[in-house]
């Protein structure tokens, strides 16, 4: 199908009218339809684009491409629920996705004061945010968890689908698969511990939502105790993958805070609001007048105690302006 023909499919399974769809993502019906019709131009930065693959559960890099859209671009470009969540709220906040790592890296540090995560350059450069939290692809995860759950199941099914053309090669193919899988394992189980730490931080949305039900296991298991959320963080990874190494004071923070990050979700999973809209506009209040991140550590010098009583009537473009050149300013210091 054309990337018409699938933008208005998305809005079909959704079960939305152009009219409903554009009062929830606050565009324009007419221009929807021009779209759909391919008489307004869009890419995949449009506004619409970005609302809609959010609540459908795609990247929104699939209208980057220009040929027919078939199942294969489908399987490359599905989203986990994780991530079209998180879409979801940074849609709703109007954050562009090429910023959403400054605002994940402040609501990671408005709640955790542990070097792993305060350390800014650690969180973009090794952890991949990116990949990690909204570009996770559901396909890939759930042949992960298959995969965990009989490994010699899921070889035998690959097997019957390797085409006959590629027979000959078949040991070669399984074997690179093994080691794949094995990769995508580690950073599966250790993406989950990210996840936690994000929705602990995000604490206004319910994490019953985040999560497919095949997923859904993995998450609570890892919650059992203090031994079973910390294990897969510093995992000893094969070559290609980059464990999250932390500082044995880390360890000790985060064992400290466990019973509150736990009893934490399994509230939320019970009593949390739905993400959804109206939540996410909640939550863009308390962002815009600064009671979530107007708290500094309390300041001796005059001038910074000032900027901390100020700096809660800052718009939100403001401080993260503020904030990029503070964290230059930082990395001259520590270069010089």
């Amino acid at each position: 199908m054309t990337k018409y023909e699938f933008l208005e499919k998305l809005r079909k399974d959704l079960g939305y009218s152009r009219k409903k769809i554009a009062e929830y993502l606050e565009v324009s019906a007419s221009a929807i339809e021009k779209y759909e019709k391919g008489k307004l131009d869009f890419n995949y930065k449009t506004k619409y684009i970005l609302g809609i693959c959010a609540l459908a559960g795609y990247n929104n890099e699939i209208f980057m491409i220009d040929s027919k859209i078939d199942e294969d671009t489908l399987y490359d470009y599905k989203l986990t629920k994780f991530s079209s969540k998180i879409r979801e709220i940074l849609y709703f906040l109007n954050l562009d996705y090429d910023e959403y790592e400054l605002f994940l890296i402040k609501i990671l540090q408005h709640n955790f004061k542990t070097d792993f995560i305060l350390d800014t350059d650690y969180l973009l450069k090794q952890v991949d945010l990116k990949n990690r939290i909204i570009n996770q692809n559901y396909y890939e995860q759930i042949d992960v968890i298959n995969y965990i759950k009989n490994p010699e199941e899921f070889i035998k099914n690959f097997k019957k689908n390797i085409k006959e053309e590629y027979k000959k090669e078949e040991k070669e193919i399984i074997s690179s698969v093994k080691k794949s899988i094995e990769r995508d394992k580690i950073n599966f189980l250790a993406n989950i511990r990210i996840e936690i730490l994000v929705l602990y931080a995000l604490k206004v949305f319910n994490p019953k939502e985040f999560y497919e039900k095949e997923k859904f296991s993995f998450f609570k298991n890892s919650l059992i105790n203090f031994n079973s959320f910390i294990k897969d963080f510093n995992n000893i990874a094969p070559i290609g993958i980059v464990p999250l190494y932390y500082w044995e004071e880390d360890k000790k923070y985060l064992q400290t805070l466990f019973p509150t990050i736990k009893q934490t979700i399994e509230e939320l999973e019970k009593n949390g609001k739905p993400v959804n809209k109206e939540t996410i506009k909640e939550f863009k209040i308390e962002l815009e007048s600064g009671t979530l991140f107007a708290n500094c550590n309390t300041p001796t010098d005059p001038k910074d105690k000032q900027i901390c009583e100020l700096l809660q009537y800052a718009p939100p473009a403001f401080k993260d302006k503020i904030i990029e050149k503070l964290l230059q300013y930082k990395k001259d210091v520590e270069e010089f």
